[in-house]
Formats: structure tokens, C-alpha cells, sequence
């Protein structure tokens, strides 16, 4: 049977679902409620503490997943586990150590609170140590951080049971719905940086991207094509930098630091001037880029807002797909 109500005095900053948590563990831990017990009705809960349905929600889905109370259809929301101290445990796997990695999980970590653990894997795009990790990982945490491009490798592994515990990076077509997902539509940002710096580009003969290799982000050279296709501007894709050749009055897309650096060397072997001779536009910010160059024009994406959003998917009940927008920021090369 039921027992009495759960009474909640919301107090301070602390989420409010958090603040229903608190109340229902608490009533555990006194002894109010026991194992096998069935929790106050969620409109019995709503009424009584003047608090939306969709609060207690994200609290009873909260308290699911870390198997304190589980749900029958139905009858409502029961006691599974009086051990409230089972720990809140998040698995991270990314492609590799780079920057950008080191920038989400460092604002991953900040955004769940010292009160969670979180293990980070990296899986280097070898497919037998991404099976691996996987499969030995599965029921062993209550939430799981993956990058789209491996979803597909280990779709398999992951039933029903464990898609609403799974956060996905990347791009978020062909997911099931019950999947979080935290992406960028590289294709629709590409486009849309070019266009605010349209009037810049308009001062170049040709437009040439120079395409790195097959990490290149999906839908980033099609966000090229789009504009240059809608303006009616001349261009090239280079598939291989090694034949790169810088000429006058051409502006060029550089993904990677070791063409920013070539372009550069011949930028001034050639004695010509970034933003007036020729434009050059890198991918990623930096503080290199304030200096190089009289200063480089840039595409990137905060890192810092990736790692949020995945700490806000996987701690604070939020669910549903979230887009990571690129910003420009334009500077003398341009």
C-alpha cells in the first residue's frame, strides 16, 4: 500500500527535481519508506507541494536509473533498493585525446558535480576495442557517453533497456528517440558563417577548401559547395594539400594547423598581405590565431557548451536532442 505523502520545503538554488530526490531518499533512510513500498502518487505529489508533474518526472526517472525505485504500468512507482548510496556513474567514450576532447570532458566534469564519477575511455577508431569496451561496460553505469560515429558499430549491443541512459555526440539522424543526442549540423554552420562574412569573401577570384583527410566533418564541405553554388562563386576543393600553391586574390579554407602553417610560409615567400592578397579562414580557435598573421579569421565551436549539455543530459533528467552552434570570428586575414 501507499504510504503518506511526501512533504518537501523547496528551499535555496538546488533544483527543484533534486529537492524531490532528497525528500524521497530521506524517506528511505528514516525507515518512512522500505523496500517493496508503493511511493505517493505523482499527482498526489504535485498537490501536496504545489510542484509541476514533469518535476517529480525527472526525479522518479532520476531515482530509476540509479535502481533506488522502479515502476509498474499502472500501479504507479515503487521502493527496488533501500541502498541509496548506489553511485550515480557516468562511462565517457570519445575518439581520441586531442584539445578539443580535453575541453568537453574538463566542462563534463565540471557540470555533474563532485557527487558523480565519470570514466573516460578512448577507443583511437579501433572497432574491436570499441565492442570490447562496450560490451564489458553495459548495466555497470547509469549513463553512457558515446560519439555517433561508433553508435553504429555497436547499435547491437544496446537494447530498449539502455537507450534512455545512452547520450550520443555528434549527429543525431537515424537515432531512435529514446536516445539523447548533443550535435552540430556542420553542413547548416558552414553555410551560415560564410554568409555573415560574405561581403569579405566577395573580394576573392576563387574560393579553395582544402579537404584534410576523412576526419573531415560530415556535411562541412557541402555547406561550402551550398554557398559558393548560391553565389556563384569560382572554387576549388583541393584533395591533396601537398599540392597546395598559394596565388593572389585567392581566400583559403584551412582545417588543419599544418596547412594554416604552409600557408603562411608561402604567404611570405610570396611577399603578399593576409586580408588584402589573399584570405585564409582556419577551423578551431586559439590563441594562435589572435597573433599569426596579423590575426586569422576562424570557424569554430565551444567545446565548454559541448561538455555542459552532455553534464546537463545525464545529471539533470533533461532529454531530447540539443544542437551546438559554430560561431566566426573574423580578423585581419579575412
Amino acid at each position: 500500500m501507499a504510504k503518506p505523502g511526501i512533504h518537501i520545503s523547496f528551499h535555496g538554488s538546488v533544483p527543484k527535481y533534486k529537492q524531490v530526490m532528497d525528500a524521497i531518499i530521506q524517506a528511505i533512510e528514516k525507515k518512512q519508506l522500505r523496500l517493496g513500498d508503493r511511493l505517493p502518487s505523482i499527482n498526489q505529489m504535485c498537490l501536496e507541494n504545489d510542484v509541476h508533474r514533469d518535476t517529480v518526472m525527472i526525479a522518479l526517472n532520476q531515482l530509476k536509473e540509479r535502481g533506488i525505485v522502479s515502476s509498474h504500468q499502472g500501479k504507479g512507482y515503487y521502493v527496488s533498493s533501500v541502498d541509496i548510496q548506489i553511485e550515480e556513474k557516468i562511462f565517457v567514450l570519445l575518439d581520441e585525446l586531442n584539445e578539443g576532447s580535453s575541453k568537453i570532458y574538463k566542462s563534463f566534469i565540471r557540470s555533474i558535480g563532485p557527487d558523480v564519477t565519470a570514466d573516460l575511455f578512448f577507443h583511437d577508431h579501433n572497432l574491436l576495442k570499441i565492442r570490447s569496451l562496450m560490451a564489458g561496460k553495459l548495466g555497470k553505469y547509469t549513463h553512457y557517453v558515446i560519439s555517433s560515429g561508433i553508435y553504429e558499430y555497436v547499435a547491437h549491443l544496446i537494447g530498449k533497456e539502455y537507450q534512455p541512459k545512452l547520450i550520443v555526440l555528434g549527429k543525431h539522424k537515424g537515432l531512435p528517440k529514446s536516445i539523447s543526442c548533443v550535435y552540430q549540423d556542420f553542413e547548416g554552420d558552414m553555410y551560415e558563417m560564410m554568409k555573415i562574412v560574405r561581403k569579405s569573401l566577395k573580394k576573392y577570384c576563387r574560393l579553395v577548401y582544402i579537404h584534410h583527410d576523412n576526419k573531415e566533418p560530415e556535411g562541412r564541405i557541402d555547406g561550402f559547395l551550398r554557398y559558393c553554388h548560391e553565389e556563384n562563386a569560382d572554387y576549388l576543393i583541393l584533395e591533396k594539400p601537398e599540392d597546395l600553391r598559394i596565388r593572389q586574390f585567392e581566400a583559403y579554407f584551412a582545417p588543419d594547423d599544418r596547412e594554416l602553417v604552409e600557408i603562411i610560409r608561402q604567404v611570405q615567400q610570396n611577399k603578399l598581405q593576409p586580408g588584402r592578397d589573399v584570405g585564409l579562414v582556419s577551423f578551431g580557435e586559439s590563441i594562435l590565431n589572435e597573433i599569426l598573421a596579423g590575426g586569422i579569421t576562424t570557424i569554430s565551436i565551444d567545446y565548454s557548451e559541448i561538455g555542459q549539455r552532455m553534464g546537463e543530459l545525464a545529471c539533470n533528467g533533461k532529454k531530447g536532442l540539443f544542437r551546438i552552434r559554430s560561431r566566426i570570428v573574423q580578423r585581419n586575414s579575412l
